[in-house]
This record gives structure tokens, C-alpha cells and sequence, in this order.
């Protein structure tokens, strides 16, 4: 099959990739770097060539390789550490170090006396550990002190794998001792330039330029490339500097999750699937030498990677006196190779430090070990919710701050009517009627549609004494805005009405309700309403573990 040659047809198939992945991830199970990976691979020209890793792919993907590193460097949470101090530092040197060790032992075997490739295969099995599985687990086990105090030995760990790319380039340079030396002065001088300068640029510009529309974003961006640039003039790879310009502004991050969500809107929808495709584009399986040397590789990369990693959160696990199932879910946040670390395979393998087959163990690591860890985490995750079934259970506090959505008039006054039957009169909050008025048709009309149905809230619970309080707002997401002004409201039960019947839409990107009840903390009530609410007693029939 003839390969795409057409930026704009280039950049079409791309960015369709970037919608599929997601929903082909959510049907896996996996995380969407292993499915964006794997889609690369079929595209690319070992199986259906429609892609090549030509310029274009490269170019932008090499922008991606700077993006991931300094996403990197943004997910490492100082506050875990200050507020787990101990645990954290265990944990994280344990899973930096044994894995490390584990990849050096390899490398020797596998490349003889290059100890540098020995050295950064010890850091590309120590860089698993990532965010990616939070949007898979109940909300209940993120705040786990064993999920903190993996996220928080996952970022120690990535700090340790930045310093070892680093002085691998150094310590062994081709050129001696000397210059060597050198680049290490030149390097702390832009190390502690950055250190001086890029917070404060990154909190002034956060502080005065919020209301100036997406400046700020665009700002932290040039912040971040400006900082890769200048690095290669110290002798500073530019994935090296983005890293730590990521760990320098990830404060600001913190302050600011607008910025924050602006900035991984355009790297996870841009610069990461041009680099993970081009990575699986680039896969060439046909230089492993035979069906043994396949074999040997990916069992060999997987026991050293996998199993390292499980050793190190079983010997945390029993240092700190956890469970069984909260030392699982050590494993299964710090054994997930992501895209960080593939980015460590691409630099290791653009040097020449990794050969083509041990990017391509890279690859099938990384596949194989985004099923893994989601097994453990989720079956972890089962285990730690059974055993709070078993827990004296306390009245559950839903019901006291209800927002009640609202679309058409039709059902307004139904809903109403069973947000007032619900809300508890002792807890003092009032009710929340909602009415979303939608970007692309937020004129008049639908300005006075929604003021209308608000109206006759107010009304309807001040004949039920109820304290109302009426919200409308314009979003291009309806789902999403609900979401947002239940989170600001602080609310704990979402009513929504059942009123359109399904669309062809719905089968790929699901409902509204559907967004609702897998993007939000809140109990979601659906009712189909019919007839007036006339009921006295409400008696629900609930499937076990229904509430997890």
C-alpha cells in the first residue's frame, strides 16, 4: 500500500488516531499510550504502511519527545513528598534502584562492555510509574495514602532517571576528561539560571496575564522550548532541560489549572500522538535475528522490568506495613511504562546507544506492561473497596447539597419536584437548578429559555420553603459544564432528566449522561419523568456494590 505523503493528509490521520485511541483504551483497558503505540505500529510500514516516519511525523514528533520530558517533570508532586516524606523516599528509591540495577545486570549481559547502553537500559526500566491509570480507578483509592505514596515514589524515581540520561552523556564522553568537566560547569550555570529565573517568569506572567485569553499558556510554552533551546549551548540535551523547566514551573501548574489544561489539551492532542506514532512507526521487527532471540528479548526485558518493579513494591509494601492489596497497588502505579518512557527508548535508541531490537522490547514492554498494570491496580483496587464493605458504615451524607439540571420546561417542574422530595431539610443547603445554555446557540431566545425554567424554580421551592439558588451558564460541553458547576457548588447528587432518546453520536462518544456518570464523584439520579412526583416513600432495589 502506497504510504501518505500529504501534510494535511498526514495530520488528518494523526489527529484521527487521537480520537479513536481513547475509546479503543477505554475498551482495552489499557492506557492510551499502549493503544496510540500499537496503532502506529499497524499504520506504520512494517504492516499497512499508510504512514512512514518521514519528516513531518519526525519534526513534530520530535517536539513530542520535549513535551513528554517536561510533562514529566510537571507530575512530580512536591506535596506528596512534604506530606509523606517517609514512605514517599522509601518507596521511590526502592523502585528506582532495584529496577536499576536489574537493567544495568541485563545490559552487561546483553551488550557486552558498553556500559553507558547498560546504564540507560537501568533507566528505562526504572522510569515506569505514571498518572495514566487515575482516570481508570475509583475516585476512593486516589486518595489512598498507598496511591499518594506511589505517585510520590513514581516522581522521585523520574528525578533520578533525568540525572542518570544526564551524566551518562557526560561521565563517558568521547572526548576525555576535560571537556567532560567543562559541560558539567556550563550545565550547573544553566541549572541554576533556570532555578533563579523560570519560577518567577512562569508566577509574573500567570498573575498578570490570566485575563489576556490563552497569553499565558502560549508564554509557558515559549518557556519551555526557550529552555530545551538554550540547554544544547551548555551542553544540556533539550529533553534534559525541559524536564526541569517542568519540575521549576510545576508550582504554577498547581496555582492554575486553566493554563494547566490548556497546555496538555495541546500536548496530548498534538505533540504526543505525532511522537508515539512515529515511535511505532519507526518499529522495525524485522531485524530480530530469530523467533528465540524475540523470545529471549521481551521475556528477558519483561522480567526485568516487571518483575523489578514488583519486588520493589512488595519489599515497600512490607517496610511500611502495608496490605497485600495496597502494596499491589504500588505496583500497579510504578509499573506502568508510558510515555516517558518511551521517550528514554527513542533518545537511546537516536544515539545508537539501543539497538533496533531493544527499541522494538521497548515497545512490546510498554504494551505489555499497561495490561499488567492496570490488572493489578484495578484487582487491587476491588480487594481494598471489598474489604471497606465489611467497615461499620456511616448514613450516608448524598442528598444534602442536590443540583437538579435543567433543559426543557416540559420536565423542569417533575425534576424539581424530586430534588425538593430528596433534599433534607436538617442539612441547611438549598437546591441548585441548573440551566446550561449551549455555545453555538447561546442567543436570546435561549438566554430567556433558560431564565424562564429558573424562574419557576425559584418559585417552586419557595412554596416548598426551600432556599434556592438559580445557576446559568454558556459552555460548548454540556456535560462537562454540569460537572463544573457541581464541583464549584460543591454538590454531592446530579438529577437529570431522561428525555431524548438515543442517537448514533451516543454509541461513540456517549451521552450526556453517560459523560456525567463516568467523569463525576456525584451520585447521578436519572429519572424518566412521566407524571407529576406524587410520592411519599421512595424504596430503591440496588445491585452489591453498587456504590463502588
Amino acid at each position: 500500500m502506497n504510504s501518505m505523503n500529504e501534510p494535511a493528509g498526514i495530520f488528518a490521520v494523526i489527529m484521527a488516531i487521537a480520537v479513536v485511541a481513547p475509546y479503543l483504551s477505554d475498551s482495552l483497558g489499557v492506557p492510551v499510550v499502549a493503544s496510540m503505540t500499537l496503532i502506529g505500529i499497524i499504520l506504520g510500514p512494517q504492516v499497512l504502511g499508510i504512514l512512514e516516519p518521514a519528516i513531518l511525523i519526525q519534526f513534530v514528533g520530535s517536539l513530542g519527545l520535549i513535551y513528554v520530558f517536561f510533562s514529566a517533570g510537571t507530575e512530580v508532586n512536591v506535596g506528596i513528598l512534604k506530606k509523606r516524606a517517609k514512605p514517599v523516599i522509601v518507596f521511590g528509591l526502592l523502585t528506582f534502584f532495584i529496577p536499576f540495577l536489574f537493567g544495568i545486570a541485563f545490559g552487561l549481559a546483553l551488550f557486552g562492555q558498553k556500559i553507558i547502553s547498560a546504564l540507560l537500559l537501568g533507566a528505562f526500566l526504572a522510569s515506569s510509574g505514571s498518572l495514566v491509570l487515575q482516570p481508570i480507578l475509583h475516585s476512593e483509592l486516589l486518595s489512598r495514602e498507598s496511591a499518594e505514596v506511589a505517585r510520590g515514589g513514581a516522581g522521585i524515581s523520574r528525578i533520578l532517571v533525568a540525572i542518570v540520561i544526564f551524566l551518562a552523556g557526560i561521565v563517558f564522553p568521547e572526548g576525555g576528561i576535560i571537556p567532560a568537566l567543562k559541560t558539567l560547569g556550563l550545565a550547573a550555570a544553566y541549572f541554576a539560571g533556570l532555578y533563579l529565573i523560570l519560577p518567577r517568569l512562569a508566577s509574573i506572567v500567570i498573575r498578570k496575564t490570566r485575563a489576556q485569553g490563552s497569553i499565558d499558556a502560549v508564554f509557558i510554552l515559549f518557556l519551555l522550548f526557550a529552555s530545551a533551546t538554550l540547554g544544547l549551548f551548555a551542553g544540556v540535551p533539550g529533553y534534559i532541560g525541559a524536564f526541569f523547566a517542568g519540575f521549576l514551573i510545576a508550582p504554577a501548574f498547581s496555582s492554575s489549572k486553566s493554563i494547566a489544561s490548556r497546555i496538555d489539551l495541546l500536548g496530548d492532542s498534538l505533540f504526543l500522538p505525532f511522537l508515539l506514532v512515529f515511535i511505532g512507526a519507526s518499529a522495525d521487527f524485522s531485524q530480530i535475528p530469530s523467533l528465540p532471540m524475540a523470545v529471549a528479548l521481551v521475556a528477558g526485558s519483561a522480567l526485568c522490568g516487571l518483575g523489578s518493579k514488583l519486588l520493589a513494591a512488595f519489599m515497600a509494601g512490607k517496610f511500611l506495613g502495608y496490605s497485600r492489596a495496597d502494596s499491589g497497588l504500588l505496583f500497579g502505579f510504578s509499573s506502568t511504562f508510558a510515555a516517558f518512557s518511551l521517550a528514554i527508548a527513542s533518545v537511546a535508541g537516536s544515539t545508537g546507544h539501543f539497538d533496533q531490537p531493544l527499541v522494538n522490547g521497548a515497545i512490546i514492554l510498554v504494551i505489555l506492561s499497561s495490561m499488567a498494570s492496570s490488572l493489578a491496580a484495578r484487582n487491587s483496587g476491588s480487594s481494598i473497596l471489598q474489604e471497606k464493605t465489611r467497615e461499620p458504615r456511616h448514613p450516608s451524607t448524598a442528598g444534602e447539597r442536590i443540583m437538579v439540571a435543567l433543559s426543557k420546561p416540559g420536565s423542569a417542574h417533575n425534576l424539581m419536584e424530586l430534588g425538593i422530595a430528596l433534599h433534607r431539610q436538617e442539612s441547611g443547603s438549598p437546591l441548585f437548578p441548573l440551566a446550561i445554555i449551549s455555545e453555538t446557540e447561546s442567543g436570546d431566545e435561549s438566554r430567556q429559555h433558560a431564565e424562564s425554567m429558573l424562574a419557576a424554580a425559584i418559585m417552586q421551592g419557595a412554596s416548598s420553603q426551600i432556599s434556592v439558588i438559580p445557576i446559568s451558564r454558556v459552555e460548548v460541553n454540556v456535560a462537562q459544564g454540569i460537572l463544573d458547576s457541581a464541583a464549584e457548588h460543591g454538590a454531592d447528587t446530579i438529577i437529570i432528566g431522561w428525555n431524548r432518546p438515543p442517537r448514533l453520536a451516543n454509541a461513540f462518544f456517549g451521552s450526556i449522561i453517560d459523560q456525567i456518570v463516568n467523569g463525576g464523584n456525584q451520585m447521578v439520579l436519572v429519572p424518566r419523568t412521566v407524571a407529576p412526583f406524587t410520592a411519599s416513600h421512595i424504596v430503591a432495589f440496588l445491585p452489591s456494590f453498587c456504590d463502588r
